[in-house]
């Protein structure tokens, strides 16, 4: 019989429903940036999915989305989300 050496769980949407956080935390960083804040969860589950580059990606104003910028606030947004 072989024994298990790992498991690995999906907990975002699977078993924790994190999207509040995540879509609070996206806001803080669009409002420390001087962005528009969504505050819609409606629209966030839009963004959610893909990780969240996508997420970071996706609630940026489109002239922001560079491949610079984006790294950027998805370090922000890692920080933030962290701290809550």
């Amino acid at each position: 019989m072989n024994a298990v050496k790992a498991v690995i769980f999906d907990l975002d949407g699977t078993l924790v429903n994190s999207i509040e956080d995540l879509a609070e935390s996206m806001d803080i960083v669009l409002k420390n940036n001087n962005f528009p804040e969504h505050k819609s969860m409606a629209v966030y589950k839009t963004f959610i999915g893909n990780g969240m580059r996508k997420l970071v990606s996706r609630a940026l104003p489109e002239t922001e989305r560079t491949t610079e910028l984006i790294e950027k606030y998805t370090h922000q947004l890692i920080a933030v989300y962290e701290q809550r």
